[in-house]
């Protein structure tokens, strides 16, 4: 009985340690590749490939976007969002005032550009959704529990079309997007 009890508490201990040490570890790293892929590689090279200066107001505000969110990686959770998107919900005035805000602060006639700023601002926002669901224990242990194969054979892969989908279940995309944009620009 005391053994027993002795190797489950080693057991815990031991998963606690691979949980912090390893795993929260990895996840915000390969979270911050992300960010810094799309801010250091695909924002810079659309505007030198299109001729567009680095001072321009899209660049300069995409890269603060992304510069937010890869300060505010770490600190970020699936539950202040679910609070930010309760929110939003709650109070539809402030909703319609800051995703209005929010879409002149990123408006440009420029179609081309229109479409990769859209295109940034989603990718940006779902490598966000993406950390905040495999840096909480309840939502890994739901996915371990709903898809043991899936995530062991294409975990990079399906971890994108997971978050994507349970956005969209859950109808937090243009929510939560909003919330997390809201507090990388703060």
């Amino acid at each position: 009985m005391n053994g027993e009890l002795f190797l489950t508490g080693i057991g815990i201990l031991a998963l606690m340690a691979v949980w912090k040490l390893m795993w929260m570890k990895s996840i915000l790293d390969d979270t911050r590749d992300h960010l810094f892929d799309l801010r250091d590689t695909e924002l810079h090279n659309y505007f030198v490939e299109n001729g567009l200066s680095f001072e321009h107001p899209m660049y300069v505000r995409l890269r603060k976007l992304l510069n937010g969110h890869l300060r505010n990686t770490e600190s970020t959770t699936i539950w202040e969002l679910m609070f930010a998107v309760g929110e939003l919900t709650r109070n539809p005035t402030v909703d319609l005032y800051k995703t209005k805000n929010l879409e002149k602060h990123f408006y440009t006639e420029d179609v081309n550009l229109k479409k990769f700023i859209e295109k940034i601002r989603f990718q940006s926002a779902m490598v966000m959704f993406r950390y905040m669901l495999y840096s909480s224990l309840i939502t890994v242990s739901i996915l371990i529990l709903c898809y043991p194969f899936e995530l062991i054979k294409k975990f990079r892969k399906e971890s994108t079309v997971i978050a994507i989908k349970l956005s969209d279940s859950l109808k937090l995309n243009s929510d939560s997007r909003l919330a997390m944009e809201l507090s990388a620009l703060n």
